[in-house]
């Protein structure tokens, strides 16, 4: 079972993260929101943040934002714990 603290310090620096996030980044943020959003009306069990986390880590075409990705990568290990 995840360490609560650890994910919920994680979910404090994406927010952090995303507030610097601008332009291209952001719209295709909006984008994968969408597609995640889509998916989740099909698997109610889905977790829609370690899945955004996903998929922003494994975009780096689409996602520069160091700041970001790093957050992404401590939610996705916090909760993996």
């Amino acid at each position: 079972m995840p360490d609560q603290e650890k994910v919920n310090e994680a979910v404090r620096m994406l927010g952090r993260a995303l507030k610097s996030v601008t332009g291209d980044e952001r719209d295709a943020l909006v984008e994968l929101r969408q597609q995640i959003d889509e998916a989740a009306k099909v698997d109610q069990t889905l977790d829609k943040q370690l899945e955004f986390c996903y998929g922003v880590t494994f975009s780096p075409d689409k996602f520069k934002n160091e700041r970001l990705i790093s957050a992404c990568k401590s939610y996705i290990a916090a909760v993996g714990e």
